[in-house]
């Protein structure tokens, strides 16, 4: 995971990827100059300021991504930074240098790095080469910018992680998994691989989205969260966006049929004899331009190329999807995009949302 960090000291998390860290000077004490003396921080409870000597906290009631606007008494803020720290769970004792050795870095940089105090171990800075790391030690170490946001290939974007699962935003194009003719330029392979490489873990595939279908797709992080999921999935909130060729004439409707598959693995709307499986979508029109309709998708059951075949069974195919049908292409892919899940946390049981932003231009549409 990546978080803020504090002067090599005590690091708060305010939520994925955004971090802030606030330095200030005291009114009317002189010669404290640029010297921190109050930060930002957060908890189950919310955001407050704490001074760094420990006296209190303040508590404030909004935050934006890129700046925090505040009237705190006593206290004038001079100017703010942000650094971000990249976690490594350890697996074998050793020293802190073979440690980080062996997950890449040089002996060079290993000195740079516990030179500008950058290394953290358990959350405290390290201040040996030789200080012992032993199992289930947590390494941070402290990366510039452009390094630290640097995450999977293949246009992976990361946006949460935890010890029991992690979330990704897949583009349009990539397979989830390997298929028979496909084994590496999948989602599935280049996380993995990413994972091992910065923290020697691994992923398990709890579930999957078509190859031209963009958008949120959670793994797990070890077999027993896998199979709670798994086991979980029907109880799952999955939301998507639909481009569709058209306007329905429903502003919002419910489409019901049994999906069965071809042998030439086509998926079609047929009776229950033939071993097909209830399905059902429902749609809510968002707007209407230009010949489509960007709609809201709601899924109560989950089949293979369910919401393309049902939006084609109504007679507005998805746009793009040539496959069940569609005429146009204006998007230069498929019109599909999962940008919703809402799940309980398979360990804690907390509750979890995730969004993704709705990828179309709607502007660009001829």
């Amino acid at each position: 995971m990546f978080r803020s960090e504090y002067l090599g000291n005590e690091a708060i998390t305010l939520g994925a990827f955004s971090w802030f860290v606030l330095f200030g000077e005291k009114k009317n004490e002189p010669g404290l100059g640029a010297e921190p003396h109050i930060k930002l921080c957060s908890n189950s409870e919310g955001i407050y300021f704490r001074h760094i000597e420990g006296r209190g906290k303040r508590w404030i009631t909004s935050c934006q991504w890129s700046a925090v606007s505040f009237q705190l008494s006593g206290i004038s803020l001079r100017w703010y930074t942000t650094f971000l720290m990249a976690d490594y769970r350890v697996n074998t004792e050793c020293t802190l240098t073979d440690y980080l050795m062996g997950i890449g870095f040089t002996r060079t940089k290993v000195k740079q790095l516990m030179k500008h105090r950058a290394v953290e171990v358990n959350g405290k800075e390290a201040e040996s080469f030789d200080h012992i790391v032993r199992k289930g030690d947590t390494v941070s170490v402290r990366k510039n910018k452009s390094k630290a946001t640097a995450g999977p290939s293949m246009g992976i974007k990361i946006i949460y992680e935890d010890d029991d699962l992690i979330v990704i935003e897949k583009p349009a194009g990539l397979l989830t998994i390997a298929s028979e003719t496909e084994k590496t330029r999948t989602a599935y392979y280049h996380l993995n691989e990413f994972l091992k490489v910065r923290s020697r873990e691994r992923i398990f595939i709890v579930h999957r989205l078509d190859r031209d279908t963009s958008g949120i797709i959670v793994f797990a992080k070890n077999e027993k969260v896998k199979r709670a999921l798994q086991e979980g999935w029907k109880e799952v909130e999955k939301q998507y966006y639909a481009l569709v060729e058209g306007r329905p004439r429903k502003k919002e409707g419910e489409i019901t049929s049994r999906l069965g598959e071809t042998k030439s693995l086509k998926v079609y709307s047929g009776s229950h004899a033939d071993g097909s499986k209830l399905s059902t979508t429902k749609y809510r029109v968002v707007k209407s331009v230009r010949g489509y309709s960007l709609l809201e998708i709601l899924l109560e059951t989950g089949r293979k190329n369910q919401i393309r075949v049902h939006l084609s069974d109504i007679g507005h195919p998805v746009a793009g999807d040539k496959k069940y049908g569609a005429k146009t292409d204006p998007l230069g892919r498929l019109g599909l995009h999962s940008y919703r899940l809402l799940f309980k946390h398979p360990v804690t049981g907390a509750p979890l949302r995730f969004e993704s932003a709705q990828p179309f231009r709607l502007d660009r549409l001829v």
